[in-house]
Order: structure tokens, then C-alpha cells, then sequence
């Protein structure tokens, strides 16, 4: 199947503009790439249905507004010392965090699979890669652990497999907030592993699948409790691949003796911990009752790269050492 040349540019160019945000050596330059980024990811979010178009409008006037207030602080960076600080609404409205998210889930819910991956994951290295050139850095670990908390208690309670994600990805962020103003290593491990995981979990879906009981309920147990394993990772479960990134991020802390703001974090990711096995343990336990044991058909790619993703914990901990 010969790939659609319109697809591939616009992809090869939202790749091109995200890296020329990391290299870029000035607060201009940043921001057409920026520009680029956005432009480019537009397209791929349009499709043939109507939500598609809605949500394209969406995520553009978003991205609008938030470069808006990037130039007119870029503009007025050195007069006007509280520009330091404005210059962080457009950053946490790019990327979808607290107080900054009202947007993020309207969003996802308009989006197929492929791109939900994209806005999830790569659409956040560019705007996160930017936090590290501010000095503010109490005002970033604040809004890093307000983004942990939102992602944790807006998850309870939700039986949408894109809110689900959406608020587990907010969680994430506030993570990677915290951490990449203390190391950028460190951060770029954690969103690499991040977006392994997501990967993992978003690949096997369907189409048309947007409840997670559709998920669970399914005709295929293999896939189901690959899909189980892939969410247990990503609450960071030992001796899962999702347990890594947090142990990265907590050993930093300790390093920089913010023992307190460590110990916050890792209570607040209880809730959604919790959420995960509560809603696990409830809809397998209906699927073995309602469902046979079906394993003709089950082995396929996805699931073995799933799978495989989730369960190399041992090898990643060995290459950090």
C-alpha cells in the first residue's frame, strides 16, 4: 500500500519542527518552530467525519491563543519582570496541564487512536523542552504537583478509555514537570519510557473501541490481560516497565533532598493506582464469568510487542546502571 505523500510530509515535518525546538538558540526561533509544530499536526487530525474537523478547530484556537501570549511576553521579556512568569501559561497550555487542561480532554475525545498517541506523546517534547531555560524553578515544582493531583482525582470514576489517558498523562506530566527542572536526562528518559508504554497500551485497540469495558468484555482474553498488564505498567507497578521512570524520578529528588515533595508525589499516585486495580479486578472478574477461555487467533504482533514492552523492566534496568 503506497502511503499517502500528503501524510508523510506533514508527519516528517511535525518530527523536523519538535527537534528544531531542543536546538533552537533563541525565544523567536522556538516559537516558529513552535508555529510549524502545530501546523503540521493539524492536518493529521483532520479526517472525513465531522469530530475530526470540530476538534482540528479546537486544538488550533488553543495553540492560537497560547502562542499569542508567548510573543506578546517574548516581546516584552526584558522590560517587564513578570513576564518570567506569564511566559508559563502558554507552556502549561501547550501541553495540557493544570490550570491550563480544560481543553486536553475535549480534544482527545475527537481524536482517533494514532493520533490520541501523537498528542500524548511526542506533542509534549517540544513545549516541556522549554522549562528548563526558566529560573523560576518553585513555581514549576507547583505546578508539577498540581498536575499530579489533578490526574489523579480527575481518573476516578471515569469509564472512558481517552479520559483514562488523558487524566493518566496529566499525572505524568506533573512528573516530568518536577523532574525536568532538576535534570533533562533524566526527563528524557522518563518521556522516552513513557511513551513505550503508551504505545504498548494504545497499538492493540481497535478502531471503534472507546469504553473500557469494550476493552475488557472483548472476545479475546490474551488481548485483555495484555491490556491489564500494560495498565498496572503505567501506574508504575513493580516489576513492570512503568515502575522505572518513578524510580529514576524519586532518586532524584532524594538527591536534591526534597524528601517531602517525593513522599506528596508518590501518595497522590495511589488514587489512580487504586482506580486501575479496582476497575481491573471487577471487569476481569465479569469477563471470566460471562466469556469461555478462547485462545484460537490470539497471538499477533501488537500483543507480543505489547507484552514485551511491558515486562523488559530488568533490561532497562540494566543499561542505567
Amino acid at each position: 500500500m503506497t502511503p499517502n505523500p500528503n501524510f508523510t510530509l506533514f508527519f516528517y515535518l511535525l518530527m523536523i519542527s519538535s527537534l528544531s525546538v531542543i536546538t533552537a538558540n533563541s525565544w523567536v526561533t522556538m516559537e516558529l518552530a513552535l508555529e510549524i509544530n502545530t501546523m503540521s499536526f493539524i492536518p493529521l487530525m483532520m479526517g472525513k467525519n465531522i469530530n475530526s474537523t470540530e476538534t482540528s478547530i479546537k486544538y488550533f484556537l488553543i495553540q492560537v491563543l497560547a502562542s499569542s501570549i508567548m510573543m506578546m511576553t517574548i516581546m516584552n521579556f526584558q522590560m517587564m519582570i513578570i513576564c518570567s512568569y506569564l511566559i508559563l501559561i502558554p507552556i502549561l497550555l501547550k501541553i495540557g496541564a493544570p490550570p491550563m487542561h480544560f481543553w486536553f480532554t475535549n480534544v482527545m475525545q475527537g481524536l482517533n487512536w494514532k493520533n490520541s498517541m501523537v498528542l500524548l506523546t511526542w506533542q509534549k517534547l517540544a513545549p516541556m523542552s522549554l522549562i528548563p531555560l526558566f529560573s523560576i524553578k518553585t513555581m514549576i515544582l507547583v505546578m508539577g504537583m498540581a498536575s499530579i493531583i489533578t490526574g489523579s482525582m480527575g481518573g476516578l470514576n471515569q469509564t472512558s478509555l481517552r479520559k483514562i489517558f488523558t487524566y493518566s498523562s496529566i499525572n505524568h506530566m506533573g512528573w516530568m514537570m518536577i523532574v525536568v527542572s532538576l535534570n533533562n536526562t533524566i526527563w528524557f528518559k522518563y518521556l522516552m519510557l513513557y511513551t513505550l508504554i503508551t504505545i504498548s497500551l494504545i497499538l492493540p485497540l481497535k478502531k471503534k473501541m472507546f469504553n473500557i469495558k469494550q476493552m475488557f468484555l472483548s472476545s479475546n482474553i490474551m488481548t485483555s490481560i495484555f491490556m491489564t498488564v500494560n495498565l498496572l505498567s503505567l501506574t508504575g507497578i513493580p516489576p513492570l516497565l512503568g515502575f522505572m521512570p518513578k524510580w529514576m524520578s524519586i532518586q532524584l529528588l532524594l538527591n536534591f533532598k526534597l524528601m517531602i515533595l517525593s513522599i506528596l508525589m508518590m501518595i497522590m499516585s495511589l488514587p489512580m493506582m487504586f482506580f486501575y486495580m479496582y476497575l481491573i479486578y471487577h471487569n476481569l472478574s465479569i469477563y471470566f464469568i460471562m466469556n469461555p477461555w478462547k485462545f484460537k487467533n490470539t497471538y499477533n504482533i501488537k500483543i507480543l510487542m505489547s507484552i514485551a514492552i511491558s515486562s523488559s523492566l530488568p533490561l532497562m534496568v540494566y543499561m542505567n546502571l
